[in-house]
């Protein structure tokens, strides 16, 4: 008798687990910087409310793919480059999200940028409400 009780107790355990890590599993940040400091990422608004996915780098140059996806499982590509951002040999790329990229609507949305078929950095997020 004590089995069953085990295994309902366990199987909700369980549950309860995988709602709380579906959860977090959503949420990304929408800033971040290497410990080494060669790079930092970003998906912030700027002071006029425009949604800015900015990648400044160091140790970065070249193409670079930034891909999004959509609360609704689109993901749309852009290609860009890395381009000289005016200050002491830090490269950028720099794009407007509502420019470059649909609005699925709300929810939340995963940033990640590639060079040569490899994400590189973290994958960060945002919310649109």
């Amino acid at each position: 008798m004590k089995r069953p009780v085990v295994v309902v107790s366990l199987c909700a355990a369980l549950l309860v687990g995988l709602f709380a890590n579906g959860a977090q599993a959503n949420h990304r940040p929408n800033s971040y910087c290497s410990q080494t400091g060669d790079f930092c990422q970003s998906t912030t608004k700027n002071n006029n409310g425009v949604r800015i996915l900015q990648f400044r780098s160091f140790a970065h140059r070249g193409k670079v793919r930034v891909c999004v996806k959509a609360p609704t499982g689109a993901r749309t590509c852009v290609d860009d480059r890395f381009r000289d951002g005016n200050d002491d040999q830090v490269f950028v790329t720099r794009l407007k999200w509502a420019t470059n990229f649909p609005n699925e609507g709300p929810g939340a949305y995963t940033v990640e940028w590639r060079q040569n078929g490899a994400k590189t950095g973290k994958r960060l997020g945002f919310h649109r409400n």
